[in-house]
Protein backbone atom coordinates (compact mmCIF):
# COMPACT_ATOMS: atom_id res chain seq x y z
CA UNK A 1 0.00 0.00 0.00
CA UNK A 2 1.56 3.54 -0.91
CA UNK A 3 0.97 6.02 1.65
CA UNK A 4 0.45 10.16 1.64
CA UNK A 5 -0.36 11.82 4.42
CA UNK A 6 0.58 15.57 2.58
CA UNK A 7 -1.36 18.19 1.11
CA UNK A 8 -1.77 19.02 -2.37
CA UNK A 9 -1.62 22.81 -3.01
CA UNK A 10 -0.73 22.71 -6.82
CA UNK A 11 -0.68 20.28 -9.66
CA UNK A 12 -1.37 20.30 -13.61
CA UNK A 13 -1.83 17.89 -16.03
CA UNK A 14 0.65 19.11 -19.46
CA UNK A 15 -0.25 17.82 -22.51
CA UNK A 16 -1.25 14.86 -21.50
CA UNK A 17 1.80 13.81 -21.69
CA UNK A 18 2.01 13.74 -17.15
CA UNK A 19 0.27 15.41 -14.54
CA UNK A 20 2.04 16.59 -11.85
CA UNK A 21 1.38 17.83 -8.13
CA UNK A 22 2.68 19.96 -5.62
CA UNK A 23 2.42 18.65 -2.18
CA UNK A 24 3.24 20.87 1.24
CA UNK A 25 4.39 18.94 3.98
CA UNK A 26 4.45 19.51 7.65
CA UNK A 27 7.27 18.08 9.66
CA UNK A 28 6.51 14.16 10.11
CA UNK A 29 4.41 13.83 7.29
CA UNK A 30 5.29 10.85 5.66
CA UNK A 31 5.21 9.27 1.88
CA UNK A 32 5.25 5.57 2.50
CA UNK A 33 4.97 2.14 0.14
CA UNK A 34 5.05 -1.77 1.56
CA UNK A 35 6.02 -3.07 -1.31
CA UNK A 36 8.31 -2.36 -4.32
CA UNK A 37 5.13 -3.72 -6.81
CA UNK A 38 2.58 -0.86 -5.45
CA UNK A 39 4.92 1.70 -8.01
CA UNK A 40 3.17 3.03 -11.26
CA UNK A 41 4.85 1.57 -14.01
CA UNK A 42 6.10 -1.27 -12.29
CA UNK A 43 6.38 -3.23 -15.49
CA UNK A 44 8.82 -1.07 -16.93
CA UNK A 45 11.44 -1.19 -13.90
CA UNK A 46 14.94 -1.51 -14.84
CA UNK A 47 17.73 -3.32 -12.11
CA UNK A 48 21.18 -3.04 -12.55
CA UNK A 49 23.01 -5.70 -13.39
CA UNK A 50 24.20 -8.39 -10.45
CA UNK A 51 22.91 -5.89 -7.86
CA UNK A 52 19.44 -5.32 -5.50
CA UNK A 53 19.20 -1.72 -7.02
CA UNK A 54 16.41 -0.43 -9.24
CA UNK A 55 15.87 2.49 -11.39
CA UNK A 56 14.20 4.47 -9.42
CA UNK A 57 10.13 4.45 -10.21
CA UNK A 58 9.01 6.94 -7.96
CA UNK A 59 8.90 10.25 -9.55
CA UNK A 60 8.72 12.48 -6.30
CA UNK A 61 11.12 15.85 -6.99
CA UNK A 62 12.56 17.28 -3.62
CA UNK A 63 12.02 21.03 -4.41
CA UNK A 64 12.93 22.44 -0.61
CA UNK A 65 13.13 21.94 3.15
CA UNK A 66 14.55 18.82 4.69
CA UNK A 67 13.53 15.43 3.91
CA UNK A 68 14.48 11.90 5.26
CA UNK A 69 14.55 9.02 2.66
CA UNK A 70 14.72 5.15 4.34
CA UNK A 71 14.51 1.71 2.48
CA UNK A 72 14.02 -1.15 5.22
CA UNK A 73 14.16 -4.95 4.10
CA UNK A 74 13.84 -8.33 5.38
CA UNK A 75 15.11 -11.61 4.21
CA UNK A 76 12.86 -12.11 1.11
CA UNK A 77 14.82 -8.78 -0.52
CA UNK A 78 17.94 -10.86 -0.19
CA UNK A 79 19.83 -7.13 0.18
CA UNK A 80 23.39 -7.56 1.12
CA UNK A 81 26.31 -5.34 2.44
CA UNK A 82 27.75 -5.37 -1.28
CA UNK A 83 24.38 -3.70 -2.63
CA UNK A 84 24.67 -1.20 0.13
CA UNK A 85 28.13 -0.48 -0.58
CA UNK A 86 26.78 0.00 -4.32
CA UNK A 87 24.22 2.67 -3.78
CA UNK A 88 26.63 4.50 -2.17
CA UNK A 89 28.92 4.70 -4.48
CA UNK A 90 26.71 5.58 -7.38
CA UNK A 91 25.13 8.49 -5.10
CA UNK A 92 28.72 9.58 -4.33
CA UNK A 93 29.59 9.69 -8.17
CA UNK A 94 25.81 11.15 -9.45
CA UNK A 95 24.48 13.60 -6.46
CA UNK A 96 26.19 16.60 -5.86
CA UNK A 97 24.05 16.54 -2.60
CA UNK A 98 25.73 13.26 -1.00
CA UNK A 99 28.38 14.94 0.90
CA UNK A 100 25.87 17.04 2.80
CA UNK A 101 23.54 13.92 3.07
CA UNK A 102 23.39 12.22 6.68
CA UNK A 103 22.87 8.49 6.65
CA UNK A 104 22.84 6.20 9.06
CA UNK A 105 22.86 2.39 8.29
CA UNK A 106 21.31 -0.66 10.34
CA UNK A 107 20.82 -4.49 9.74
CA UNK A 108 18.00 -3.61 7.59
CA UNK A 109 17.70 -0.66 7.03
CA UNK A 110 19.45 2.49 4.34
CA UNK A 111 18.60 6.19 5.95
CA UNK A 112 19.70 9.70 4.87
CA UNK A 113 18.48 12.69 5.86
CA UNK A 114 19.00 16.01 3.23
CA UNK A 115 18.01 19.44 3.20
CA UNK A 116 17.71 21.75 0.26
CA UNK A 117 20.68 23.90 0.13
CA UNK A 118 21.24 24.68 -3.36
CA UNK A 119 23.80 21.82 -3.55
CA UNK A 120 23.25 21.01 -7.56
CA UNK A 121 25.13 23.90 -9.60
CA UNK A 122 25.03 22.41 -12.91
CA UNK A 123 22.41 20.28 -15.01
CA UNK A 124 22.30 16.48 -13.46
CA UNK A 125 20.07 13.64 -13.16
CA UNK A 126 17.67 13.76 -10.87
CA UNK A 127 19.27 12.88 -7.28
CA UNK A 128 18.27 9.49 -5.66
CA UNK A 129 17.95 7.93 -9.93
CA UNK A 130 18.84 4.50 -8.32
CA UNK A 131 17.19 2.94 -5.22
CA UNK A 132 17.66 -0.52 -3.21
CA UNK A 133 15.25 -2.74 -4.49
CA UNK A 134 13.39 -3.15 -1.26
CA UNK A 135 10.14 -3.45 -0.14
CA UNK A 136 9.69 -0.61 2.37
CA UNK A 137 10.64 3.00 1.50
CA UNK A 138 9.70 6.11 3.03
CA UNK A 139 10.20 9.89 2.74
CA UNK A 140 9.69 11.71 5.39
CA UNK A 141 9.41 15.93 5.72
CA UNK A 142 11.33 16.76 8.69
CA UNK A 143 10.35 20.60 8.56
CA UNK A 144 7.34 22.23 7.85
CA UNK A 145 6.91 23.99 4.41
CA UNK A 146 8.74 21.19 2.54
CA UNK A 147 7.60 20.60 -0.84
CA UNK A 148 8.05 17.58 -3.15
CA UNK A 149 6.42 17.25 -6.34
CA UNK A 150 5.23 13.86 -7.38
CA UNK A 151 5.08 13.50 -10.82
CA UNK A 152 2.68 11.02 -12.94
CA UNK A 153 3.79 9.88 -16.19
CA UNK A 154 0.67 9.45 -18.81
CA UNK A 155 3.50 8.49 -21.67
CA UNK A 156 6.37 6.45 -19.48
CA UNK A 157 9.87 7.25 -20.59
CA UNK A 158 10.73 10.70 -19.53
CA UNK A 159 13.85 11.52 -17.42
CA UNK A 160 14.45 14.15 -14.70
CA UNK A 161 17.26 16.52 -14.58
CA UNK A 162 17.76 19.06 -11.93
CA UNK A 163 19.44 22.04 -11.24
CA UNK A 164 20.17 24.82 -8.12
CA UNK A 165 19.98 28.46 -8.87
CA UNK A 166 20.75 31.24 -6.26
CA UNK A 167 18.57 34.42 -6.51
CA UNK A 168 19.02 36.78 -9.46
CA UNK A 169 21.28 34.32 -11.23
CA UNK A 170 20.81 32.56 -14.56
CA UNK A 171 22.47 29.40 -15.94
CA UNK A 172 22.57 28.83 -19.23
CA UNK A 173 20.71 25.71 -20.51
CA UNK A 174 20.93 23.27 -23.56
CA UNK A 175 17.86 21.09 -24.52
CA UNK A 176 17.93 17.51 -23.80
CA UNK A 177 15.87 15.02 -25.35
CA UNK A 178 13.52 15.82 -28.41
CA UNK A 179 9.97 16.41 -25.75
CA UNK A 180 11.76 18.98 -23.17
CA UNK A 181 9.71 20.60 -20.41
CA UNK A 182 11.24 23.22 -17.54
CA UNK A 183 9.61 22.82 -14.44
CA UNK A 184 10.71 26.37 -12.02
CA UNK A 185 10.44 25.90 -8.14
CA UNK A 186 10.13 29.56 -8.10
CA UNK A 187 9.70 32.79 -10.20
CA UNK A 188 12.41 32.50 -13.24
CA UNK A 189 12.97 34.63 -16.40
CA UNK A 190 13.61 32.52 -19.19
CA UNK A 191 15.56 33.81 -22.12
CA UNK A 192 15.37 32.51 -25.65
CA UNK A 193 18.80 34.17 -27.66
CA UNK A 194 17.37 32.81 -30.74
CA UNK A 195 14.13 35.02 -30.49
CA UNK A 196 15.71 37.42 -27.94
CA UNK A 197 12.51 36.79 -26.18
CA UNK A 198 12.44 36.34 -22.04
CA UNK A 199 9.21 34.88 -21.24
CA UNK A 200 8.16 34.80 -17.06
CA UNK A 201 7.88 31.81 -15.18
CA UNK A 202 6.09 32.10 -12.02
CA UNK A 203 6.18 29.52 -9.44
CA UNK A 204 5.92 25.76 -10.03
CA UNK A 205 5.24 26.52 -13.96
CA UNK A 206 5.95 24.16 -16.26
CA UNK A 207 6.12 24.81 -19.61
CA UNK A 208 7.12 23.20 -23.54
CA UNK A 209 10.58 24.01 -24.13
CA UNK A 210 11.03 23.97 -28.15
CA UNK A 211 14.51 26.33 -28.65
CA UNK A 212 17.88 24.20 -28.61
CA UNK A 213 19.24 26.63 -25.55
CA UNK A 214 17.82 29.02 -23.32
CA UNK A 215 19.11 31.04 -19.70
CA UNK A 216 17.19 30.74 -16.42
CA UNK A 217 16.89 33.58 -14.67
CA UNK A 218 15.74 33.17 -11.03
CA UNK A 219 14.12 36.56 -10.10
CA UNK A 220 12.71 35.18 -6.60
CA UNK A 221 15.07 35.69 -3.29
CA UNK A 222 14.85 32.43 -2.71
CA UNK A 223 17.36 29.14 -4.11
CA UNK A 224 15.16 27.77 -6.94
CA UNK A 225 15.24 24.34 -8.14
CA UNK A 226 14.29 23.74 -11.49
CA UNK A 227 13.47 20.23 -13.16
CA UNK A 228 13.82 19.94 -16.79
CA UNK A 229 11.30 16.79 -17.48
CA UNK A 230 12.79 14.97 -20.84
CA UNK A 231 12.46 12.01 -23.64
Amino acid sequence: MIEFTVESINGANIDNEFEFTVLNAKAGQTISRTHISEQPNFDKIEYLEDYKINKSLNNYLFMKGKVKVCYEWDETNSIEQRDIDKIQEIYSVNNLEDTHANKTITDNSFTYEIDHGGYVTEWKERSTNYELSSHKSSITSLQDDTILICCLQRNYGYKFYNVDIQPNESIDTNKIGDTTYLLVGEDCEVTVPATNKTHTFNQYDCKKLTSNNCSIKNISDNICRVVMICK
